[in-house]
């Protein structure tokens, strides 16, 4: 009886570490983006850019400088939301994370904004 009982238990646990490793190597393998994801999150990230600069009222800089002001305005924007306790509005989902479309734009917008009150420049 106790045999049985060891076996069945011995099996259970090894059904049971058998699901947690294959769940943390799924994990581990979709950590990292694939190139078309990747490529795909920089033109989203280029208009998130685009239209906060727009918005801002900022001409200056290229295709590089929207993704950049993409990307730090959606580090901007989420944490505005997050401390004010916003929801997502709009998300994208790549490679597994979510990118905010709305909170990107909204903080590229006071990103460019501020640093167009810092320089003192007429805008053009």
């Amino acid at each position: 009886m106790c045999r049985l009982v060891s076996d069945i238990l011995t099996n259970h646990f090894q059904i049971i570490l058998i699901q947690v490793l294959s769940e943390t190597t799924q994990a581990i393998t979709r950590q990292f983006m694939t190139l078309p994801e990747f490529i795909i999150l920089l033109i989203v990230a280029g208009l998130c850019g685009s239209i906060g600069r727009a918005l801002a009222g900022s001409a200056r800089g290229g295709c590089l400088v929207s993704i950049a002001l993409g990307f730090i305005g959606a580090l901007l924007g989420g944490k505005i939301a997050q401390m004010a306790g916003l929801p997502e509005i709009f998300a994208v989902s790549f490679g597994g994370r979510d990118y905010p479309i709305v909170w990107s734009i909204i903080g590229a917008s006071i990103f460019v904004a501020i640093l167009g009150l810092l320089s003192g420049r007429s805008r053009s």
